[in-house]
């Protein structure tokens, strides 16, 4: 084996083990979900935390540089119906959901991380969605309410 084909194979097998080890990091735990309202950081359920405050405790931002604020980035979607849920965000990640679209967006730079639609069968009248839940590396989201329930999950490697 040449020197170039041992540095390409040296290089596939660390890239599988990152991916193998972000895989196995099954975060957030059903502790980190538990504590969500101490975490300033993430936003974890779609009131925050299981009390539903809503509310993060950001020193940094008060009264004296409020005004001083302005978006970093703003993400735009095509689909002008309401969205309905709040977004969910973990580790620098915002997941949002529209209708019919399940979108990873980096909160840093809004840029598109994936994104998975779903294409219904029929058209609907006032079509629901309740969002998206986050535990041990799996990200779930029901489609719309049917007979037959329907839901879609992604294993969370990045």
């Amino acid at each position: 084996m040449g020197k170039c084909t041992i540095a390409l194979l040296s290089a596939l097998l660390c890239s599988l083990l990152s991916v193998v080890a972000l895989a196995q990091t099954k975060s957030p735990t059903q502790a980190e979900l538990t504590a969500a309202s101490s975490n300033a950081v993430d936003w974890l359920h779609p009131n925050h935390d299981y009390s539903g405050q809503r509310f993060v405790d950001i020193g940094e931002i008060n009264r004296s540089n409020v005004a001083r604020l302005s978006p970093v980035c703003v993400f735009q979607d095509d689909d002008t119906r309401p969205f309905q849920t709040n977004p969910i965000v973990h580790r620098g990640v915002m997941y949002i959901t529209t209708a019919y679209s399940t979108i990873a967006v980096d909160a840093a730079t809004c840029r598109v991380r994936w994104r998975h639609d779903w294409k219904p069968k029929a058209q609907a009248n006032w079509p629901q969605q309740r969002g998206v839940a986050i535990k041990e590396g799996k990200l779930v989201r029901r489609e719309r309410p049917s007979r037959c329930r329907r839901s879609y999950m992604k294993t969370l490697l990045s």
